[in-house]
């Protein structure tokens, strides 16, 4: 699936960091996001995946295929990172973080995979 970015924005204090950014990911392409620290790399990734933290303020649309995410819980948006250092969604236990980055299925066999780990 395609993911589009339409006109992102992301805001401190009313001033911009981050924007506008329009880009659009073919399902299988790799985009690689650079810059100095502190230029809002973390930031556009946080929207996107529906957790931008207190203090920043994110404008735009965010979809992948024809499913508009922009609205949606972090949990309803199916978006995965792998973060430099471990860290969990902190509205979720550890059960259920696990249980997020697995595929929907029985759910007997999910939490005997989610117990092994």
């Amino acid at each position: 699936m395609e993911l589009n970015l339409a006109e992102i924005t992301i805001a401190q204090a009313g001033k911009r960091i981050v924007g506008p950014v329009n880009l659009t990911i073919a399902e299988g392409e790799t985009v690689t996001l650079m810059g100095p620290s502190g230029s809002g790399k973390s930031s556009l990734l946080s929207y996107l995946a529906g957790d931008l933290p207190h203090g920043l303020e994110g404008n735009g649309q965010v979809f992948l295929g024809m499913r508009n995410l922009t609205k949606l819980p972090p949990e309803a948006r199916r978006i995965g990172r792998l973060f430099q250092d471990d860290l969990l969604f902190p509205h979720m236990t550890v059960a259920e973080n696990l249980l997020f980055g697995m595929p929907r299925g029985d759910r007997g066999e999910r939490a005997a995979k989610m117990h092994d780990a």
